[in-house]
């Protein structure tokens, strides 16, 4: 006759999980993902940050920004985008450009024309730009750029608004 012996087992009390340890099996699932992820940042990261810090430098089709060269950084923070806009500013009376215009000079200064396109055609800031235009017509602001100092305007060189937005003590 044979004899076998049986041990009881505790049954798992509700609420208890077992700890896992990190290896193994998440290791291979990290490994799993790591190409991707290296793909990722290659073919999409680097690209749309080297895109965006470019456009804060000056660099032309035959001389390029490169990231390798600091030393022939020529930086002009956002006055990329500032000579697009001035460049092209309509004047007052119009003719204004079409949202495809508005959105090629987003583009030419660098932004990612699926980002810009969605809020130039839905007119997205509408209320903003009416608020902005109602609140220079009532601060008598009829050209850009006006500085206003404690509610009045300021004219004249750029030491001189300086000083008055700052304050002379002598």
């Amino acid at each position: 006759m044979r004899e076998t012996t049986a041990t009881r087992v505790a049954p798992a009390r509700a609420g208890s999980r077992r700890r896992r340890v990190v290896g193994g099996r998440d290791l291979a699932a990290y490994l799993f993902v790591l190409p991707l992820t290296a793909i990722f940042a290659l073919f999409y990261l680097w690209p749309a940050v080297s895109t965006i810090l470019s456009s804060f430098f000056s660099w032309g089709l035959l001389q390029p920004w490169r990231l390798t060269e600091p030393d022939s950084w020529d930086f002009v923070g956002l006055g990329n985008y500032a000579d697009v806009l001035y460049d092209n500013q309509p004047s007052e009376s119009g003719p204004f450009p079409d949202s495809d215009q508005l959105v090629a000079w987003a583009v030419e200064a660098g932004a990612d024309e699926d980002a810009v396109r969605p809020g130039i055609e839905d007119m997205a800031f509408e209320g903003w730009v009416e608020a902005a235009s109602d609140a220079a017509a009532d601060a008598d602001v009829s050209a850009t750029p006006t500085v206003l100092v404690d509610g009045e305007q300021v004219q004249g060189e750029v030491a001189d608004i300086a000083e008055a937005m700052v304050g002379s003590d002598g």
